[in-house]
């Protein structure tokens, strides 16, 4: 099979949908460590897949000397980089990402006792409270779209 970015360069239609999908739930997840909201996150999101393919079909990009995701996740971390710049808050991200762990993005180690540490306090946690995190770190919905989804009131409760 041909990559995304042959596929992109010869006009196919479904390359463009098909990198959109590929990593969109994965980078909505790693992008919440800069402590964005999630329509910020969506934003960067896209914004990445256009510039990824924008550079590709203009030849802006004509050698690609890292992974599609690697090249992807870099533009859309700018561009919260750029967001914060915008309104002031890059300081505050920047102090954040200090204390982060230096994690390339192309293969993340996960210490198998930490998962089993992870499932086993889930497991103690319950519901309805599981399902809540579920939908914010796993499926990036915003507490609104949760509240409506879970039947509650309002996002406070």
């Amino acid at each position: 099979m041909d990559s995304i970015v042959a596929r992109l360069r010869s006009n196919r239609k479904d390359a463009l949908a098909e990198l959109y999908e590929t990593y969109r739930t994965e980078f909505l997840r790693w992008i919440m460590r800069y402590r964005c909201s999630t329509d910020e996150a969506k934003d960067a999101y896209q914004f990445a897949v256009l510039t990824f393919y924008e550079n590709i079909v203009s030849g802006k990009l004509t050698l690609l000397n890292s992974s599609e995701k690697t090249y992807l996740f870099a533009i859309g971390k700018n561009k919260i980089m750029e967001m914060r710049r915008a309104t002031g808050k890059l300081s505050e991200l920047n102090e954040q990402e200090e204390n982060l762990p230096d994690v390339s993005f192309e293969e993340e180690q996960v210490d198998p006792n930490h998962l089993k540490r992870v499932a086993w306090c889930l497991e103690k946690l319950g519901e309805p409270c599981v399902s809540l995190l579920k939908e914010f770190y796993y499926h990036c919905r915003s507490m609104e779209e949760i509240a409506k989804l879970l039947d509650y009131k309002n996002t406070d409760s």
